[in-house]
């Protein structure tokens, strides 16, 4: 469309009163069919000048956004939008030269809506223009997204339930067997031998009380909401400051430790002692699988916008069929190991916005990789010619 208006217009002096009437006529057919596709996209669409008056609103705005009244050309977009947050958000996010998103909950045709709004820059030889404000209806994706969470918290929950009663079963068991066996010493006179048996069944209660507490501290774990402290950290330290603290338990195992650093690593918001309690488990994790000595590698990655945490170890490895049930609850390969652990791991690193991934192969090691958004300030800037509107 843009150069058929350039060359009507170089042709119009030319033309006489009917050819320009029907050039006319053919450039309003090209206006109506750019206003079709317009009116046709169903993210509403609002498109602003420098003096924040609306020159276009397709169809998709009006059904979507809550306007004052019907008259919205020309008018100012912060006044004729009903609706004080939305208004509010604009008026912040309108001249700062980037573009930025927020969602809002508004009441449309006796229902909510959640849209999500977000406000774009026109720029024309390095200068602003105006702006659009595009808004997208994602009140179905959010109800699928808790139908889903809620889904997947009652499958982990059923899961983890049975495992707790599984790992209780065993405590309780082997406690009423010793208190059994107290009373049997208790119903004699007690001599010096039966007072030393009676204190080392009570020591086993004691202990089988201990591993119940801790099997209920665990399970509450992992249920229960966090409270994250977020803050900006610097993964190079805090991870140069881990391998440092395992230093001697490394030597110790015969486990080499290579930490390799990226450079200009971007900071990561999370919290420091659920991140610190989830890298060092991986490195124990990491250390008992090199039982006769190894090599352990660490390293730091900044792409796509992500920062990337990588553990890779020498170790025996772990078969294919155990690893797809590698963060279940209560599943475990060690012989005295709770089956939490990597579950606490997850937990801790899904809660703090990251992702981990787990390969590995028998006999040859496993790598376990963590990754963590890093918010992505870059200007989204859009070339708006002022001339053809």
């Amino acid at each position: 469309m843009k150069k058929f208006i350039k060359k009507a217009m170089e042709k119009a002096p030319k033309l006489g009163k009917e050819r320009l009437i029907t050039l006319m006529g053919d450039i309003f057919s090209e206006y109506q069919q750019l206003e079709t596709v317009l009116n046709s996209i169903p993210i509403a669409t609002i498109v602003a000048d420098k003096q924040d008056r609306i020159i276009y609103v397709n169809k998709s705005a009006i059904a979507k956004i809550p306007f004052r009244n019907y008259e919205i050309i020309e008018k100012n977009l912060f006044d004729i939008i009903d609706d004080f947050d939305i208004s509010i958000f604009l008026a912040n996010s309108i001249g700062s030269g980037d573009s930025r998103s927020q969602e809002f909950i508004i009441a449309k045709d006796d229902k909510d809506l959640v849209l999500e709004i977000n406000v774009v820059p026109l720029v024309a030889n390095g200068a602003i223009q105006g702006n659009i404000v595009l808004a997208d209806d994602i009140t179905e994706q959010k109800e699928l997204d808790i139908q889903l969470k809620r889904a997947e918290k009652l499958a982990s929950l059923t899961t983890l339930t049975a495992g707790v009663a599984h790992e209780i079963k065993n405590p309780l068991g082997s406690i009423s067997i010793h208190i059994q066996l107290i009373q049997k010493l208790l119903k004699g006179d007690l001599d010096d031998d039966k007072i030393e048996k009676i204190n080392k069944f009570l020591l086993v209660v004691n202990e089988e009380i201990d591993r119940l507490n801790s099997i209920i501290v665990d399970f509450l774990f992992t249920v229960r909401p966090m409270n994250l402290s977020l803050e900006p950290i610097n993964m190079n330290n805090l991870l140069a400051d881990l391998v440092e603290f395992m230093h001697y338990e490394c030597e110790k195992q015969n486990i080499v430790c290579d930490f390799s650093q990226a450079e200009n690593l971007p900071l990561v918001r999370a919290d420091i002692k659920y991140l610190k309690q989830a890298v060092l488990n991986i490195v124990k994790n990491a250390i008992a699988a090199m039982p006769s000595g190894g090599t352990l590698k660490v390293a730091t990655l900044f792409k796509n916008s992500k920062v990337f945490i990588e553990f890779q170890d020498s170790g025996t490895g772990i078969p294919q069929e155990e690893l797809e049930k590698i963060f279940e609850p209560y599943f475990t390969t060690k012989d005295s190991g709770s089956g939490l652990g990597l579950t606490v791991v997850y937990k801790l690193v899904k809660e703090m916005k990251g992702e981990i991934n787990i390969d590995s192969e028998l006999g040859k090691g496993t790598r376990v990789t963590l990754s963590f958004p890093v918010e992505n300030r870059s200007k989204i800037l859009l070339e708006y010619n002022a001339t053809h509107r």
